[in-house]
C-alpha cells in the first residue's frame, strides 16, 4: 500500500518482533487501529462530550460521523477492493475490535516489558446501531 502511494517506510526504530507496531499483515489489521482508537475512543470521546454538554442527539452525531466516513470512501483515491475492504470492516461488520487493558497488565505481572500490555475482545459496530435504528 506504501508502495502504490509512492510513501517511503517509515522504517520504525522498534524490533520486528515488537507486538505494538503498525506494520500489519492484513489490511484488517491496520484498520483495527482506526477502529479501536480513532472511532471507539476519540471520536466516542467528542461524541459523549457533545451529547453531555450541549444535549445534541448521540445517534444523530453517529449518523453524522457514518456519513463522513462514506463521503470519504468515495472521494479518496481507493481501489476498488480497498474500498470495499474499508466500508466492510468500520460500517458493514457488526462487531469491532475492542483493546483490553487491565486484565493484560494483570497478566503481565512483574514482567518489566516497555510497553502498555493489551488484549482484545469485541464490541458492538457503533454504526450498525445508528443504521438499526434508522
Amino acid at each position: 500500500m506504501l508502495a502504490r502511494h509512492q510513501i517511503a517506510d517509515p522504517e520504525y526504530l522498534s524490533p520486528p518482533d515488537f507486538k505494538n507496531r503498525l506494520y500489519r499483515e492484513t489490511p484488517q489489521a491496520l484498520i483495527f487501529y482506526l477502529q479501536s482508537l480513532g472511532l471507539l475512543v476519540n471520536i466516542r470521546a467528542i461524541i459523549e462530550s457533545l451529547v453531555e454538554h450541549y444535549h445534541i442527539n448521540e445517534d444523530t452525531l453517529w449518523h453524522k460521523a457514518m456519513i463522513s466516513i462514506e463521503e470519504s470512501l468515495v472521494t479518496i483515491d481507493f481501489d476498488d477492493d480497498q474500498r470495499q475492504v474499508i466500508r466492510n470492516e468500520l460500517l458493514n461488520s457488526s462487531h469491532y475490535p475492542h483493546k483490553t487493558l487491565l486484565l493484560p497488565v494483570i497478566a503481565r505481572g512483574s514482567d518489566p516489558h516497555g510497553s502498555m500490555p493489551a488484549g482484545e475482545s469485541k464490541t458492538i459496530n457503533p454504526f450498525k446501531r445508528v443504521k438499526n435504528s434508522g
